[in-house]
């Protein structure tokens, strides 16, 4: 596994420590004890999933939410079984928020079987958000797929 802090072209292990809301709780889980496993699996997820899809839309992925620790998840009011916690999901969004269906459909249709849980979610309007991606375990069956509104 890649162990520098440059998890890939496009990708720097700092772009998933952020939380518009608590920068300072995301900035805290940098420093965690598990950081080589932290980042083998932040690695896998640009490798296998983010990387493929900025390479594909040809623009900017910003992360707006990637690694928690347990202070930040709880929080943000996430789930005590979040994948946010193992490193192991993204929240991410593009500029051109259009676009972002688009990156849905590549991820689902092109990079089957590297994700579980891959959503879209959508203001009260029905326009495009973010994308939440989470890396496949190997023990999970069906992903999750669909379209969220926030």
């Amino acid at each position: 596994m890649k162990k520098t802090s440059d998890l890939t072209d496009s990708f720097g292990r700092w772009e998933f420590f952020v939380s518009d809301k608590f920068p300072e709780l995301a900035r805290k889980a940098m420093y965690m004890r598990d950081v080589n496993l932290v980042d083998d699996r932040l690695y896998l997820l640009c490798k296998l999933i983010l990387q493929p899809t900025r390479d594909y839309i040809g623009e900017p992925v910003t992360i707006n939410s990637g690694f928690r620790g347990a202070d930040l998840n709880s929080a943000l009011g996430g789930t005590e079984n979040s994948l946010h916690l193992r490193a192991k999901a993204a929240d991410f969004t593009i500029e051109d928020k259009e676009k972002l269906v688009l990156c849905y459909e590549f991820i689902k249709d092109e990079l089957d079987g590297r994700f579980c849980e891959l959503f879209l979610y959508r203001d009260n309007l029905g326009n495009p958000i973010f994308i939440h991606v989470a890396l496949a375990d190997i023990f999970k069956k069906e992903p999750k797929t669909g379209y969220m509104e926030i």
